[in-house]
């Protein structure tokens, strides 16, 4: 998607950054004409004037450890016994942060504070709105499992804290097919319509378009300024989970290349020419790695390993609580039965009514036929019941796989129709009559007789894995949504 190659760039022709105050060192929160201490826990009762020119070039640090910067000397400070000495720490690596930990931080958040609040009616009850972050980490872990498949060539970041405001990126790649902003949209069940600045999400519109050209506008400056290098980035709307994904017209970005595609299309969608060499890849990484080019405000010091354990302890509750949430609103969506309407009585006619013909006889030749009929499909029945089909035979391991392939890319199809609340079936078995079925009865595919079918959903319920093994030779054949139908190496026969 990124059209131009990298260029190196004239210093001159970048707006000066501003002066960096040492580590530590923030804008004060009660005074904006000043600097303050900050200890990465508190504010300390040190401060020094700062230059009222540049009062909104630095935000205020957060309530996590303070991030990093190079020391650089301050003007003349009024009392230098008051002001400990600036310590210089090593360079934050955006490397070590994990996919959705932005929203996996805020969910625990939540959880701990409805657990803390005191209840006397029952157990703790976690609030409505932890259940969209949950959405959005589904979406952005389910995302970054695919983007794992990249090669080494490729930089992989993850909720990557940007501005002065508290948001992040969710994923930001650096590679020689270009650098890429990516937001992560988990629209389970829905359907989604675009055309040039409009997206539409179930006929609702939405602001994605517009949101992804500016996060990459903004990374496209940032990166530049960090690397000495023009850098060109586009920006993804990745759709998790959507029933439905209609382009009607190409995304427009205004001046930034900016694309929506289904999370099992996103692979396909980087893989283009390379326009950028290896030294101006590694450039641009090097400067995207660290926190400091993207946002002065303190990065979180949370353990990545700790965070994880976390929030898996928790993630059990919410995925049950996100299948019972699809399930009621599924049932929502389903047509209701009107009543019947029953026409108005009307009064007696006062003229004497016909004789009329009696029915009776005609009744009960209807039935004496229906009797006859059932009597012959019961005889000839049991003169040939049905037996279990023999297995299918293949003349080579070649043909066998073929036909499982066939099989798997139909129960693919089959799969997400049946998904109507976005959750996957939570089993698939395979009958007498070598049918693949969902738990409720729907037939998914007719596979060759004798073919065994290994079905694993995910824990969240939005992906599944699907081996089938052949009857005869036993090839195997794997089907996943994000990789599609995956035949192993066939052995000849």
């Amino acid at each position: 998607m990124p059209g131009r190659h990298a260029l190196v760039v004239d210093d001159e022709s970048l707006p000066p950054a501003p002066p960096q105050p040492p580590s530590g060192w923030y804008a004060d929160p009660s005074d904006a004409a000043q600097w303050r201490w900050w200890s990465g826990e508190e504010w300390a009762e040190h401060r020094h004037p700062r230059d009222p020119l540049l009062a909104n070039e630095y935000a205020l640090p957060g309530t996590a450890k303070s991030t990093e910067r190079p020391a650089q000397s301050l003007p003349s400070w009024s009392d230098p016994g008051l002001l400990p000495e600036p310590t210089v720490e090593p360079h934050h690596d955006l490397r070590s942060r994990i996919p959705a930990q932005s929203l996996m931080e805020q969910i625990l958040r939540l959880s701990a504070d409805a657990k803390s609040e005191p209840r006397t009616d029952g157990p703790h009850q976690l609030p409505d709105e932890i259940h969209s972050w949950y959405a959005g980490a589904v979406g952005e872990r389910r995302v970054a499992e695919i983007l794992s498949r990249l090669g080494e060539e490729w930089t992989v970041l993850h909720s990557v804290p940007v501005g002065s405001e508290g948001s992040d990126i969710d994923h930001v790649l650096i590679g020689p097919a270009g650098v890429y902003t990516i937001n992560t949209k988990h629209h389970a069940n829905k359907d989604v319509w675009v055309a040039g600045r409009a997206l539409r999400v179930s006929n609702h519109p939405q602001h994605h378009i517009s949101n992804a050209a500016f996060e990459a506008r903004r990374a496209a400056k940032l990166l530049t300024q960090a690397s000495g290098l023009t850098v060109e980035t586009a920006g993804l709307v990745v759709v998790v989970g959507a029933r439905k994904l209609v382009i009607k017209a190409a995304p427009d970005g205004d001046d930034v290349t900016v694309g929506v595609v289904r999370d099992s299309e996103l692979l396909g969608a980087l893989q283009s020419r390379r326009i950028y060499s290896d030294e101006q890849v590694r450039r641009i990484a090097d400067a995207a790695v660290q926190a400091r080019t993207w946002s002065l405000l303190p990065v979180s010091a949370v353990d990545p390993d700790e965070l994880q354990t976390q929030y898996e302890a928790l993630e059990g509750e919410l995925a049950t609580e996100a299948k019972r949430r699809s399930s009621q609103a599924a049932a929502r969506r389903a047509p209701t039965s009107r009543p019947q309407r029953t026409a108005p009585s009307r009064p007696p006619s006062r003229r004497p009514s016909k004789k009329r013909r009696s029915a009776l006889p005609e009744l009960m030749k209807l039935v004496v036929l229906a009797v006859v009929v059932v009597i012959a499909i019961n005889y000839l029945g049991s003169l040939s019941a049905p037996s279990a089909p023999a297995p299918a035979t293949f003349a080579t391991a070649e043909l066998e796989q073929t036909a499982l392939s066939q099989a798997a890319g139909t129960a693919a199809v089959a799969l997400d129709q049946l998904s109507s609340s976005g959750v996957r079936p939570t089993s698939l078995v395979v009958g007498d009559d070598s049918t693949l079925t969902a738990p409720d009865g729907s037939a998914v595919v007719a596979l060759p007789a004798g073919t065994t079918a290994d079905y694993v959903p995910s824990v969240d319920g939005l992906s599944y894995t699907l081996t089938l093994t052949g009857p005869q030779h036993g090839t195997t054949v794997t089907v996943t949504p994000e990789a599609g139908v995956v035949p192993a190496p066939a052995a000849t026969s």
